[in-house]
């Protein structure tokens, strides 16, 4: 071997050393190996559940213009682009579980569940799927670019940010992507379940229990990844951040926080499932006790709980991030 060759060997193998080692100062933690409780402990000043849902509806209120402007023209294009909840889709499976199940209550706790779940939208194509999620990251960039300016106590318009927000797309995209596929483990537990309540398996107690406890670490290892990858996509929305730098950067900023940043956003998930639940079900009995059926009542509040669960998931998420941000705790 060459002398030329073996120096860049030998500049390769450094750098590798010096990426590892600098890998292990910032993540502490070995693998198989027991971490002493005073080496993991790691300061966190966070607000609790309702302190931290208080911060963000109320830098949504005093932004209250800025973020009215945005639900109207985000409403506006998801209506035109996507179109609401069908109607007639809505009709059919309202006189379907009329028909099922004369109970006001019952009848709109179903209907609901439809709701939440997409059983009201019927089948979309694959072209209206792709828009759909293109139109949210886009959604998500604009939102991120304003709220970073407006914590900064920046004067920005909504034209500023539909025009300047969209930069780091591609970035974001990947990102995107790359939280898809830590998804499946969970898309393994809903096809498992599918599966084993179709052949009876979790009839059984044994079967059973193997089973939720399978799927219930193949639910915590998604939401272990998860948590960085919340943070990495607004991370990335920075500057001159490739999506890479972006992930390696949030899982230093989640080390030895990842159990209180889980809490917290199944908070924020649990929140919105109240504010769809106290707020569509009247709804869904005025309107059949209205029984209107030119006007789409339901499909609006729909479209209007979707709109405010973007903004208000975003506002949570960013407030969430600079906090982690402002926190200066060597990593544990």
């Amino acid at each position: 071997m060459s002398n030329k060759r073996r120096s860049r060997l030998e500049q390769v193998f450094a750098r590798w050393n010096k990426d590892l080692s600098t890998y292990l100062e910032r993540r502490p933690h070995r693998s198989f190996r027991r971490t002493l409780r005073r080496d993991y402990v790691r300061s966190f000043e966070l607000p609790g559940y309702i302190g931290l849902t208080r911060d963000t509806l109320t830098l949504i209120g005093r932004n209250w213009r800025l973020f009215g402007k945005f639900f109207i023209v985000y409403a506006l294009v998801s209506a035109v682009a996507l179109g609401v909840v069908n109607q007639s889709n809505y009709s059919t499976v309202a006189e379907a579980l009329k028909s099922a199940n004369p109970d006001v209550w019952l009848r709109s706790l179903s209907i609901f569940g439809a709701a939440i779940t997409g059983g009201l939208n019927g089948t979309a194509n694959a072209n209206t799927q792709l828009l759909g999620g293109l139109l949210v990251v886009l959604a998500w960039l604009i939102l991120v670019w304003l709220l970073r300016h407006v914590i900064n106590n920046a004067d920005v318009k909504l034209r500023e940010g539909l025009y300047s927000g969209g930069a780091p797309l591609i970035s974001t995209v990947l990102v995107t992507l790359v939280g898809v596929v830590q998804c499946l483990p969970l898309i393994l537990v809903a096809v498992g379940y599918s599966a084993a309540m179709s052949t009876g398996l979790l009839a059984n107690g044994i079967e059973a229990m193997l089973f939720y406890g399978a799927a219930s670490l193949l639910t915590l290892l998604s939401l272990y990844w998860l948590t960085s990858t919340f943070i990495a996509l607004i991370i990335v929305t920075l500057p001159g951040i490739y999506p890479m730098a972006a992930l390696r950067a949030a899982g230093d900023l989640v080390v030895g926080r990842r159990m209180r940043l889980i809490l917290r956003l199944l908070w924020l998930l649990v929140t919105l499932l109240i504010l769809w639940a106290v707020v569509l079900i009247p709804v869904i009995m005025l309107d059949g006790w209205l029984n209107i059926g030119w006007l789409p009542l339901v499909p609006i509040c729909i479209l209007a709980l979707s709109t405010v669960t973007l903004i208000v998931s975003s506002t949570y998420i960013y407030v969430l991030y600079r906090k982690l941000v402002d926190d200066e705790a060597k990593p544990a």
